[in-house]
């Protein structure tokens, strides 16, 4: 029983009449009295008795008024909830990122914001996977995806690296090529431990063979460190290309380049506020290099 069914025989008890209850309900009279019939068909009992002086209900259609009573109440309380729901969705989004994405951001934040309206934007700056399941995070923005079937991911940017140098202290240095670079100048590396960067420390077991002088377990010291003038590193390019310091010496890593990723709950993506947070994020990306 549904309330599309219920609200005909409801309207037509309280008119009394099937000239009343079409004017209700916006129906013909013969539209209105094909489908009470079917109602009581489904039923299995007459609900009305039709007399000359209109409706009459039966015992069937008395037990049963009170019921659609209840059911008319329900749906006018629904019906004046439903225009405020969408002011009561989700406002406010978690979105965990990494020490170097956040700069990446807030260096878009208006364009973000303005995208975003009303939303309330809170940032989590981690490494970690956080759980999107137990609202932890909304939003993840990763290179790396999670071993799930419950998220669903777009693509954003695609992230590339290059080797990068301090311009004052590589002005003190031989001018070298990339491959003496490699065999010969002091490089800023990774914690063999790490599994943050995974990626940047085989890159650098596979080409350095130059002394490693500083490792660092996340990209924020290793650019820290470069601005320094102690050594060499490989960085974003979105990072190192962003810092007048810093020198690119290698161009593009092809093969360190890689798909940026935002993750989200496949439930919470029905959420409107999530939708344009993530519409306002893929806007800003466009502008990563």
């Amino acid at each position: 029983m549904n309330w599309d069914d219920m609200q005909l025989f409801h309207a037509a008890a309280v008119a009394g009449s099937m000239t009343g209850a079409t004017r209700r309900l916006n129906l013909s009279q013969p539209q209105l009295s094909r489908r009470l019939r079917q109602l009581e068909d489904g039923i299995g009992a007459r609900l009305f008795d039709r007399t000359p002086q209109g409706l009459k209900l039966t015992r069937a259609g008395e037990t049963l008024l009170p019921h659609a009573e209840d059911m008319r109440k329900a749906a006018d309380a629904v019906s004046r909830v439903t225009p405020n729901l969408s002011t009561r969705g989700l406002r406010k989004i978690r979105l965990s990122v990494d020490d170097m994405r956040i700069q990446f951001i807030n260096r878009h934040l208006t364009e973000l914001v303005d995208a975003v309206g009303d939303v309330e934007l809170e940032f989590f700056s981690t490494h970690q996977h956080l759980n999107l399941v137990d609202r932890t995070s909304d939003l993840q923005i990763r290179t790396c995806l999670p071993d799930t079937d419950t998220v669903i991911m777009r693509k954003l940017a695609e992230q590339s690296y290059a080797v990068y140098g301090q311009r004052d202290w590589l002005a003190k240095l031989p001018e070298r090529s990339m491959a003496e670079h490699l065999a010969d100048t002091p490089w800023i590396g990774f914690c063999a431990d790490t599994k943050w960067y995974p990626q940047e420390h085989l890159w650098m077991e596979a080409h350095v063979t130059a002394p490693v002088r500083l490792r660092y377990n996340c990209i924020a010291d290793c650019l820290a460190g470069t601005k320094a003038g102690v050594g060499l590193a490989i960085l974003p390019r979105f990072v190192g290309e962003a810092d007048d310091a810093l020198i690119n010496l290698s161009g593009t890593l092809d093969e360190m380049t890689g798909p940026e990723h935002v993750i989200v709950n496949r439930d919470l993506l029905r959420e409107p506020a999530v939708r344009k947070t993530i519409d306002a994020l893929a806007k800003i990306y466009r502008h990563m290099i």
